[in-house]
């Protein structure tokens, strides 16, 4: 019965849109989810969200958490001292996505007081957050709130078309990247969207069979009210337009993703974070979300055509997950608490 509830729910999620209402989700705090107590464990923390109420379960207790930081912007990572149970006396330390100490244990205030730091990365990439209780003696109040965001940021977001500059048409599934290292796929109609911070960026917008193409903006202005600024890309087919491209389907050995409905997992094969691979566990959940279970950094990049996630819109698109004999497009979008919901319909891929 529960395998069949599972094919049902993932069957309806191909055809049907789940709404999210995302500034209501980004104003409440997660939940810490555990176990989170080792590097490869971490629990997902969003940028300038409300944060995650966690607890010490256990004297020697660790509670890892991980989030993407870009290189020259400012973090706080703040454990606010209204959220300190008396019986917690939290302190931080940093690790780079290799695991290595960036920033040393850092406790400058006493039990039941927070702690803040001012964090600038020297390069993009993940960063994780190891805190640990520096009160010896356990007591089961040991709970505290943790936050990351920018104080200084100011966004910027861009949309805009990728087109096919000989018929005016949208590109589908073109890429749209960054200079700093935000990416997304285009939809059928070549639509696209982007947050970014005030300053100067090249994107660039790619598809199989057209000529790439890049735009600059010399300074994105910094406002008091995030911005929409159009972009619109307008690519060459290769061919040039006397002969148009036919839509180049990805082989079998394209193709990133797939879904078991015998034990509902997700297995995503190279999923990129900025500069970073990584292998995603996701299982889907009785009420047609996704749960991450386990994310493991890659040693090299696996695919041509991989998955791409953007933390600051908390958005995952696969380009190709194989499920029952069939190749499906998918963008899950991020809800908290390590939870992934489909933001778009599915779309069926033909293999070449």
């Amino acid at each position: 019965m529960v395998l069949k509830m599972r094919f049902a729910t993932l069957k309806s999620l191909l055809f049907c849109v789940i709404a999210f209402n995302s500034s209501v989700l980004m104003a409440a705090k997660s939940l810490e989810i555990e176990p989170n107590s080792t590097l490869k464990d971490a629990q997902i923390i969003l940028v300038d969200s409300a944060g995650i109420n966690a607890k010490f379960d256990y004297l020697g207790d660790e509670d890892w958490f991980v989030f993407y930081g870009f290189e020259g912007r400012i973090y706080n990572i703040v454990i606010p001292d209204k959220s300190i149970a008396k019986a917690a006396n939290p302190a931080i330390t940093i690790f780079n996505a290799q695991g290595e100490e960036t920033l040393a244990k850092f406790d400058f205030n006493f039990a039941g007081a927070g702690e803040t730091i001012e964090f600038r990365p020297t390069r993009s990439g993940l960063y994780y957050l190891k805190i640990t209780n520096e009160v010896r003696k356990f007591n089961s109040a040991s709970t505290y709130t943790l936050t990351v965001f920018e104080p200084f940021a100011s966004l910027n977001y861009v949309n805009g078309l990728v087109l096919d500059q000989c018929t005016g048409k949208g590109v589908n599934s073109a890429l749209v990247l960054s200079s700093s290292g935000e990416q997304v796929l285009t939809t059928k109609k070549g639509e696209f969207g982007v947050t970014v911070l005030p300053g100067s960026y090249t994107f660039t917008a790619s598809q199989d069979g057209y000529v790439e193409q890049k735009l600059t903006f010399s300074e994105l202005r910094l406002i008091d009210e995030p911005i929409e600024i159009p972009l619109e890309f307008k690519l060459m087919p290769r061919a040039g337009c006397g002969s148009q491209p036919a839509p180049k389907a990805p082989t079998p050995e394209q193709v990133v993703s797939e879904f078991d409905a015998t034990t509902g997992i997700l297995l995503v094969k190279d999923i990129r974070i900025g500069d970073q691979g990584l292998e995603a566990v996701l299982q889907i959940q009785a009420d047609g979300n996704f749960k991450l279970l386990k994310v493991t950094p890659l040693a090299q990049k696996l695919y041509s055509a991989p998955a791409y996630f953007d933390f600051t819109s908390s958005l995952a698109n696969v380009p190709y997950v194989f499920f029952n004999g069939q190749v499906y497009s998918i963008q899950l979008l991020g809800k908290g608490n390590n939870i992934y919901a489909l933001n778009t319909p599915p779309v069926v891929v033909e293999l070449n």
